[in-house]
């Protein structure tokens, strides 16, 4: 989950889009993608559905084998 900047960062580059464009496209303001992708702004989950749709992005979610083994034991199976 932490590389999604990096995987906004690709796309855009890809599609060779200003970031003022992906601004316009997800409707937010001027410098709000360059804020995020800089770390100076954390997107609330609304924002962040915004720019993947103005991306043509979909989350992927995978399992974390890694966090997995360290979240197993912590987890208390439901009672039938």
């Amino acid at each position: 989950m932490t590389d999604w900047p990096a995987a906004l960062r690709a796309r855009i580059d890809d599609l060779e889009l200003p970031l003022s464009e992906v601004d316009a496209l997800a409707g937010l303001g001027v410098g709000h993608t360059s804020k995020i992708l800089n770390g100076d702004k954390h997107p609330t989950t609304v924002t962040l559905a915004k720019l993947l749709d103005a991306l043509a992005l979909k989350p992927q979610f995978v399992v974390d084998a890694e966090r997995e083994a360290i979240m197993r034991p912590q987890w208390k199976k439901r009672r039938r």
